[in-house]
Parts: structure tokens; sequence; C-alpha cells
């Protein structure tokens, strides 16, 4: 039986998500998701503006789960 290590399954799951540059546009679009999400938060922004950078970030980063995320608040 093969064994499989973390770094297969790795391996595997990078290119399921279309390689390392389709990884880190995921990780750079959550990682801008957080910054402004927690900007609204705080008061910083309203909810208009917030779907505003949202569908800005989707436009930028092209997350490939985009097509089922809410498209706002």
């Amino acid at each position: 039986m093969k064994e499989t290590t973390i770094e297969h399954k790795l391996v595997i799951a990078v290119k399921k998500m279309g390689g390392i540059e389709q990884l880190q546009r995921e990780y750079d679009y959550l990682l801008a998701q957080q910054i402004v999400k927690s900007m609204l938060s705080n008061g910083l922004i309203t909810e208009d503006e917030w779907n505003k950078i949202t569908a800005l970030n989707r436009k930028k980063f092209s997350p490939a789960l985009a097509q089922i995320m809410p498209r706002n608040r």
C-alpha cells in the first residue's frame, strides 16, 4: 500500500486549487476581507462601502469560491 505523506497531500491540494498562484490569490483575498471586516466592525466604513470593496477584492484577487460567496451583506 502506498504511503501518503502530508507533503504529498499538500501538493495534490495545491494542484486541485489551480496551482500556487491561485492559492496565493485565495489567501490574499481572505486577508483583505479580514481587514475590511475589521474596518466595518470598528465603524471606519459603512456597509455600502464594505460591499463595494468586497466587489473590488473579488475582481482583483479572483478567488475560486467567489461564485458561491454571498454578493453583499
